[in-house]
C-alpha cells in the first residue's frame, strides 16, 4: 500500500541518503529528494520511482546559500511532509570553516526552525531528523 505523506531527504546524493531513500521506497513513501546535484538527484529519484513504483520529487537545494531553507521548509509543509531526514555535511579546512558551520549546523538548524514554524500553523507535527557526519559514509574504529 503506497502511503499518502511524503518524506523528504536533503542532502540526497551522499551515500547514506541514497540508502534511506531505498528504504523507505521499499516501505511505499512517497519521496522529495533536495540537494545541489540535481541530475545526480534526478537518476537516483528515476530509479526510485522505476525500482518501487514511488512518487519522488526533487528540488534544488544549497545548504551553503544561507536563508535557503526558508523555501525549502515551505515546499515541505505544502507537500504535508511526514518526515525530514538532512544527511548534507561537509568537511574542509580552516580557510573555509565558515562555510562548514553554515552547512553543517546553521543549514540545519535555520532549516527546522522554518519547518517548525511554518509546521504548527498548518497543524502538521513532522519527524525531524539529522545526520550529519563522514562516519556515516565510512566507519571508524
Amino acid at each position: 500500500m503506497i502511503k499518502s505523506q511524503p518524506i523528504l531527504i536533503v542532502g540526497a546524493t551522499s551515500p547514506i541518503a541514497k540508502a534511506y531513500a531505498r528504504k523507505v521506497a521499499a516501505e511505499k513513501y512517497p519521496i522529495l529528494l533536495a540537494g545541489r546535484d540535481v541530475k545526480e538527484i534526478t537518476a537516483t529519484a528515476n530509479d526510485l520511482s522505476l525500482r518501487y513504483g514511488v512518487k519522488t520529487e526533487v528540488v534544488f537545494y544549497d545548504a551553503s546559500k544561507a536563508g535557503a531553507g526558508m523555501a525549502l521548509a515551505r515546499l515541505a509543509v505544502d507537500r504535508q511532509i511526514s518526515k525530514v531526514v538532512v544527511f548534507h555535511g561537509i568537511m574542509v579546512g580552516a580557510e573555509n570553516f565558515s562555510e562548514m558551520l553554515q552547512v553543517n549546523c546553521t543549514s540545519i538548524a535555520e532549516l527546522f526552525e522554518a519547518i517548525i514554524d511554518a509546521a504548527l500553523v498548518a497543524n502538521l507535527k513532522p519527524d525531524l531528523a539529522a545526520v550529519s557526519s563522514v562516519a556515516g559514509d565510512r566507519g571508524r574504529q
